[in-house]
């Protein structure tokens, strides 16, 4: 449970209607301990500089603010794309200058480290050299949101994730692309081998540890990963396991890009007691939320 004396009144989470954004408001909501607010489309849009500024500084000033909001990758991840995301950034950096929040968390990617030529293990340390326009926009927007935090000496927690997965996933992300349609008897057609090493976040870990930042206050950049990366055919043999019959899987070939492992977080070293749900216990639970939500399969 949060702590009264260290937990702020209003939690604010800009993109509430995605994914991340609508977990964590449904959990942080679930604390009982502090007012949580969702803005999101067509409330609000970041993009629009005008309607930033006249409507966002109510609700960020002494609020922990959770920046969630952004275009994914997997939805478009153009130039265009990249420019909007950016734009985002660079509005909500302007409000909180002159209104300053209690606390800034701000969700960014591991793919700022990019995707080729990587020195694994990966950390927090690892050399920034992102390789598509998603990666160029959020560590773009990392550098905005440091300099209007130092300014308005707000604390600032950039937390940077994986490929996040489980109940109500509203992306075509890989695990729920692979759930659906191993529950739907469907051929899976997947890049690569099956051998492409990759490192998945369970939501409910994502959004406790999000609610961990709030409470101590924690600040600093951490990669949000559970250190244990598995290979894409090991996924798909616990889904197959998960669902109690084979399941047919056609592999295209070697992915160019590397495989993706990492070491410790260094967030641990602050909230020692936590710990990241397995794959395999992951994989059930979110193969159960599909199975009993057919319309979504």
């Amino acid at each position: 449970m949060m702590d009264d004396s260290t937990t702020p009144e209003n939690v604010l989470v800009l993109g509430s209607k995605g994914f991340i954004g609508g977990s964590l408001v449904r959990h942080l909501s679930g604390c009982g301990e502090c007012v949580v607010r969702g803005l999101d489309l067509p409330e609000l849009d970041l993009t629009d500089e005008q309607q930033v500024r006249l409507f966002l500084p109510r609700w960020v000033k002494d609020a922990a603010v959770v920046m969630a909001a952004a275009i994914t990758r997997d939805r478009d991840d153009s130039a265009a794309a990249m420019a909007r995301n950016i734009q985002m950034a660079s509005n909500l950096a302007q409000v909180l200058k002159e209104h300053p929040a209690r606390q800034l968390i701000y969700l960014s990617t591991v793919d700022v480290y990019g995707r080729r030529n990587l020195r694994l293990p990966l950390s927090e340390s690892s050399a920034i050299q992102p390789s598509n326009f998603y990666g160029i926009s959020k560590i773009t927007r990392e550098y905005i949101l440091r300099l209007a935090c130092a300014d308005a000496a707000i604390p600032l927690a950039v937390l940077r994730l994986p490929g996040v997965y489980g109940p109500n996933d509203t992306h075509n992300s890989p695990i729920r692309v692979f759930i659906t349609k191993a529950l739907a008897g469907q051929t899976l057609k997947v890049k690569g081998n099956g051998s492409e090493l990759r490192d998945f976040l369970y939501i409910e870990d994502l959004c406790e540890i999000v609610a961990c930042v709030i409470r101590e206050p924690i600040c600093g950049t951490f990669n949000i990963v559970t250190g244990r990366s598995h290979s894409i055919g090991d996924i798909l043999r616990t889904i197959e396991e998960c669902c109690g019959h084979p399941i047919d899987v056609s592999f295209e070939g070697r992915q160019e890009d590397s495989d993706l492992v990492f070491e410790r977080s260094t967030i641990l070293a602050q909230v020692p007691a936590f710990r990241f749900t397995s794959i395999e216990a992951g994989l059930a639970q979110s193969l159960e939320h599909y199975r009993r939500q057919p319309c979504l399969v």
